[in-house]
């Protein structure tokens, strides 16, 4: 259900690409649709949005990068691997267009791969639950209407379809983009969504003890399955894939932000707009516009240990 709304979804942002496929997404749609006033709080909802999701999406990865280089996983190392992870994702999209299309064609690739290479072996060595696993409740049942497990059930799944409006940010870089951009947009429900769902699908029916996963015994139930199923070198390998798809994701994200903020400052919609605007037409990208789109991020991630240290006093 969440996949067919989210393909609804896209289908009107396609409609409306079709129409004005200009640099910054939902921002100049909104102003063109709409007026100045409400794109300028569409634009400042949707770059605030990417940019703490870029954060997310890098403090996310810190773990498996740890684990991959060999530290300790904790909030130091998380956070020190997911500032290596933003700056070679900023390295990469300032290297120019070209260089950041080929780097998310192989993370896209790899992360399709692995989705199916690690979700057919985990079927085929690991399972353990039948279909009806996923309409057990363990236990969790209460007099409460089932809206909230629902709405809860609904914002989870929303996590497998989303990103595919990113796709109209790099518009204007994109040739015939009116035909090309709308297609990217439902093959990233189609083929993105597909995918993530066939993994946590697998990964779901592959967990050997799901009560202790709920419980919280098992905070690490990912890491057990794989090192069950790939063994310790294998794990890593396919942490290593994970890993690709993640800077994938931020590389993109960070396009997108940056994209975002050149068409807000080209529009001088925003504080600093004299430098957001410039575009480097040797490279095809608005350097300042990455460059806050770069720098942002660390500061946020750094929040997690302001937090760590608060929790223990």
């Amino acid at each position: 259900m969440v996949g067919l709304g989210q393909l609804l979804v896209a289908l009107v942002f396609s409609e409306i690409v079709a129409q004005y496929p200009v640099a910054g997404g939902v921002y100049p749609w909104a102003r063109r649709l709409w007026g100045r006033k409400w794109a300028w709080m569409t634009g400042w909802v949707y770059l605030m949005a990417l940019l703490v999701t870029i954060a997310s999406v890098a403090y996310g990865a810190g773990p498996y990068l740890a684990q991959v280089l060999g530290f300790e996983v904790s909030v130091d190392s998380a956070i020190l691997c997911a500032v290596v992870l933003l700056a070679l994702s900023t390295i990469i999209n300032f290297l120019g267009t070209k260089v950041l299309a080929a780097a998310a064609v192989i993370g896209f690739a790899a992360e399709l791969i692995g989705a199916l290479v690690v979700g057919f072996w985990l079927l085929i060595t690991q399972r353990v639950h039948g279909l009806d696993v996923l309409f057990d409740s363990f236990g969790a049942q209460g007099s409460h209407s089932y809206m909230y497990a629902f709405a809860a059930a609904g914002l989870i799944g929303i996590f497998q379809y989303y990103g595919f409006e990113a796709c109209g940010d790099v518009a204007e870089e994109v040739p015939n983009p009116g035909v090309l951009i709308p297609k990217a947009m439902r093959r990233t429900i189609y083929i993105g969504g597909a995918a993530a769902t066939f993994v946590c699908l697998a990964l779901v029916l592959s967990v050997a003890d799901i009560p202790a996963v709920i419980a919280g015994k098992d905070v690490t139930p990912v890491d057990t399955l794989l090192n069950d199923a790939f063994g310790a070198v294998g794990a890593k390998i396919v942490l290593g894939i994970v890993l690709i798809s993640f800077l994938s994701c931020v590389m993109s994200l960070q396009a997108a932000a940056s994209r975002l903020a050149y068409s807000y400052g080209r529009d001088d919609m925003i504080v600093g707009s004299r430098l957001l605007k410039k575009f480097s037409a040797a490279r095809h990208i608005p350097p300042y516009a990455l460059l806050l789109a770069a720098i942002v991020q660390p500061s946020l991630c750094l929040d997690q240990k302001c937090l760590q240290m608060r929790s223990q006093r």
